[in-house]
């Protein structure tokens, strides 16, 4: 069995799946190298209470920037990169002090329609890596949409806004707002049961 927090790379093949956003090869990577972040984190001296978050801030990074991994030296890694990152988020941790990205367990929505996934107060769940995927998956989601359709679910569902208001801010019905919520979660689902399927 392979020592998934000593690993240091991936295969190119996990790789190119990652870069065309596959959930199945997301699902591999994060539970694979999360331990490693964690490790690094608490070496450099980031608070405990900190440490899920800056998790999560560190992978929303690797979502967003992974074409720039290339393999160009024999030991070029994919930890060594990921290593990097990890300490770019570190020094914007100590130089803010303030590093506090968006909880989704503030969100009643996912409280009340995705009880399995977010629970307000429950340690584990924020501790998550089901957490880290649901940030790239939502990043994945938002290219896959109009921009006012993610604007809305944004609005209404991640920042707690109703329906009425929105609406009113981006000139929609409310059927409208209530359909980009349900169009969304029902492609979030869709999401983490494929992920989940290559898991088991």
């Amino acid at each position: 069995m392979v020592d998934t927090v000593q690993s240091s790379t991936i295969t190119t093949t996990l790789l190119n799946g990652a870069r065309l956003s596959c959930p199945s090869s997301w699902a591999m990577i994060v539970p694979q190298f999360s331990p490693r972040i964690t490790q690094w984190l608490i070496k450099a001296g980031v608070e405990s209470g900190d440490i899920p978050d800056l998790v999560q801030d560190v992978w929303r990074s690797v979502f967003t920037s992974l074409d720039k991994f290339q393999r160009v030296q024999p030991g070029d890694t994919f930890r060594g990169w990921l290593r990097t990152i990890t300490q770019r988020r570190v020094a914007d941790y100590f130089e803010t002090k303030a590093h506090q990205p968006f909880s989704f367990t503030t969100s009643r929505t996912f409280q009340n329609e995705l009880p399995d996934l977010v629970r307000p107060g429950d340690a584990e769940v924020r501790d998550s890596e089901k957490l880290i995927l649901l940030h790239g998956f939502l990043q994945k989601i938002e290219s896959e949409v109009q921009s006012n359709t993610w604007l809305a679910f944004r609005l209404h569902v991640l920042e707690n806004n109703s329906a009425e208001d929105v609406a009113e801010k981006l000139k929609l019905g409310v059927a409208s707002v209530y359909t980009a919520k349900s169009r969304i979660l029902r492609r979030l689902r869709e999401l983490f049961k494929e992920s989940e399927s290559v898991m088991q």
